[in-house]
């Protein structure tokens, strides 16, 4: 578990890289005459001299809680760069945001799902993304039909329509689904942008050879 403390050892979320933090503060957040149950903690990461900063909840008789509130950072693996990139920014963004509002983060992913099975997926713009879904079904492996089929039910599509017609909609949000979301797209990146581009690099290579030996490209 992150420890974000004066010799706390946490993996920095400015480099990457795990370190022992060994300077830093605290500061006891007041409001006019009144102190608070919150703190502000900063660290300063040897490795890289980035600033981190988290809020500490400590409510009586309760356990603390801590949050990192800067830099944002998702955790999420980086998006690949075969992705495009207006694709990419809403999945960083619905990443990013993810540990401060689920609702946000869910409505940001499934207008980006909606973006992929249209422009990789060929799906027709004007249809609900249920019937998006459906429309892809055919040409996608058997997990990655069963995973999207999943963004319906934990999102539940039934009792929510709003997140179904209108996909950027910021509503309530079932327990894993913006979570779900984001695995989805991993895999349909993969599906549509990364493997294609593989095969592509490694049909070029072939070719190269070929030419080098005198014979008939593929």
């Amino acid at each position: 578990m992150d420890d974000y403390s004066v010799e706390g050892s946490a993996r920095c979320p400015h480099c990457g890289i795990s370190v022992q933090f060994t300077k830093g503060g605290t500061e006891d957040l007041q409001v006019g005459p009144y102190w608070t149950d919150y703190s502000l903690r900063w660290v300063d990461c040897p490795h890289c001299h980035g600033i981190v900063i988290t809020l500490i909840h400590h409510p009586k008789g309760e356990s603390s809680r801590e949050t990192l509130i800067y830099p944002l950072n998702s955790k999420r693996a980086p998006v690949s760069p075969e992705v495009p990139p207006a694709i990419k920014a809403d999945y960083d963004e619905a990443a990013l945001i993810l540990p401060l509002s689920s609702k946000g983060s869910a409505a940001i992913s499934r207008r980006c799902l909606e973006t992929v099975l249209v422009s990789a997926g060929r799906a027709t713009p004007e249809k609900k993304l249920s019937q998006q879904i459906d429309e892809v079904g055919s040409q996608l492996p058997g997990y990655l039909v069963k995973m999207l089929d999943q963004v319906r039910t934990i999102g539940n599509f039934a009792a929510h329509p709003d997140k179904d017609a209108t996909t950027a909609a910021i509503i309530d949000v079932e327990p894993g689904e913006a979570e779900w979301n984001l695995d989805v797209l991993d895999e349909l990146f993969d599906f549509y942008y990364v493997k294609p581009a593989a095969i592509m690099r490694t049909t070029d290579q072939l070719n190269e050879k070929l030419k080098a030996a005198g014979k008939r490209t593929i």
